[in-house]
């Protein structure tokens, strides 16, 4: 037996003892006989077939339509009461994430000059807030008070 210069040499009798020969297991208990199969239930009804969802178009590309005239033949504003119809000044380049939603609705109310064509423009309260509040809209001190008090 080769001896390896690292470790201490041990005696084969103290290093493994005899192994006790293994038995075989005893023959297993035979199996209880199996009960017939149940009978197959019978089919379900199956469900009507639904037709397919309609695609969905992204917001961009279908504008709503223009307000409708109210009685008096004015169209009516979609702006909110408490917010004053002032003029507005948009910067022309566009800072939103290229192609995103909120990039197609600045495209298409950085030309507003009032605050009802800017909603007239599919513009929204979310929107007008986050623009006056980065700077890129100009407009007079009552809008400025009317974006922080929301």
């Amino acid at each position: 037996m080769p001896t390896d210069r690292w470790a201490p040499e041990i005696p084969a009798e103290v290093a493994a003892p005899a192994a006790a020969p293994r038995r075989k297991s005893p023959p297993a208990a035979r199996a209880k006989p199996r009960s017939p199969p149940k009978p197959a239930a019978a089919p379900k009804k199956a469900a009507p077939r639904r037709s397919p969802p309609a695609a969905r178009k992204p917001a961009a590309a279908t504008p709503l339509s223009p307000p409708k005239p109210s009685k008096k033949g004015a169209p009516v504003s979609p702006r909110p009461s408490d917010l004053p119809n002032s003029s507005l000044k948009y910067q022309q380049l566009n800072p939103k994430k290229k192609d995103s939603k909120s990039w197609h609705r600045y495209e298409a109310y950085k030309k507003a000059t009032t605050v009802d064509e800017y909603f007239r423009l599919q513009g929204t309260k979310g929107d007008l807030k986050y623009d006056f509040s980065r700077g890129f809209l100009t407009g007079p001190p009552a809008l400025a008070r009317w974006c922080r008090s929301k």
